[in-house]
């Protein structure tokens, strides 16, 4: 099934992994088993679009081995083991029934949360994933297509800072500004500028 309906995989975001960053392999096998449950997720649930969430928080936990695999170097391989083995648990359980189609949502949430929890690297990648899914993925029906590639260029800009070098107050201080949006992002009147604000002075 086409999951273009539900966002993709990956929000279009041009992330492009620096040249120099050094390879990491961890992260290899939680970005593949991750990218294998989200194709195999498609297949168990009749109608996808039910399961944004999911899907989305799948694309959270991709996007944080993806990018540190290729560079970002801030999953341990203790915690890619942990959290593999969550995912490998879950995936037996619905496979052999004793887990429902509407137990895997929050399963996934606390698999994301158990990835990002003590780890402000992996959180900022998370938040800045949750965002492209709501500024540029699925934005507001008025919201036009300069806007939405202002705020990807932002979004860009952040993911394309998560580096070695990035220390993780740096992380945890844009994290913060990025809370501001995504716990009502209603009440934020400017949200490009909401960005701009939540790396100013870091990145």
């Amino acid at each position: 099934m086409d999951s273009s309906s539900i966002g993709g995989p990956f929000p279009p975001i041009s992330y492009q992994p620096q040249q120099t960053a050094p390879k990491n392999i961890v992260g290899e096998r939680l970005f593949e088993e991750t990218s294998q449950f989200y194709q195999e997720y498609l297949s168990w649930v009749t109608f996808p679009s039910g399961h944004a969430r999911s899907f989305e928080c799948l694309s959270q936990m991709m996007r944080i081995a993806q990018t540190s695999k290729e560079g970002g170097g801030y999953l341990s391989s203790t915690q890619e083991t942990s959290v593999l083995d969550s995912l490998r648990s879950l995936k037996e359980g619905i496979n052999i029934r004793t887990i429902s189609n509407d137990e895997i949502q929050p399963k996934l949430l606390q698999i994301l949360q158990d990835l990002t929890d003590a780890n402000p690297k992996a959180l900022l990648v998370s938040q800045t994933t949750e965002l492209e899914y709501l500024l540029c993925v699925h934005p507001g029906k008025d919201q036009s297509k300069d806007i939405t590639g202002r705020y990807q260029q932002l979004l860009s800009h952040i993911i394309e800072n998560v580096t070695p070098d990035m220390s993780d107050s740096t992380a945890t201080a844009i994290s913060l500004g990025l809370s501001k949006i995504l716990d009502n992002p209603e009440s934020v009147h400017d949200i490009h500028q909401a960005l701009h604000e939540a790396i100013r002075g870091w990145l």
